[in-house]
């Protein structure tokens, strides 16, 4: 519980203090606003569901789900 209150809060003082200078400079800095907006959100998204004891699975098990089949098809090949 206290970690999604502190989430919360830190999300809030991000977009506050960051957020607020790239809202006012948006339609020169486009690009760097909507990446800012994507990464916070996977950020909080993710910080909230460590808070919540999701299992949440690293990179590379996505990695070796891509490259696993691709070697065995070379190691048959």
């Amino acid at each position: 519980m206290w970690s999604i209150l502190i989430a919360l809060a830190s999300t809030f003082l991000i977009i506050m203090i960051d957020g607020k200078i790239l809202w006012q400079k948006r339609k020169q800095n486009k690009k760097e606003f909507w990446v800012f907006v994507i990464l916070l959100s996977i950020g909080f998204t993710l910080w909230i569901a460590y808070g919540l004891n999701y299992q949440i699975p690293t990179p590379l098990d996505l990695i070796k789900i891509i490259l696993e089949p691709l070697s065995k098809k070379i190691l048959d090949f």
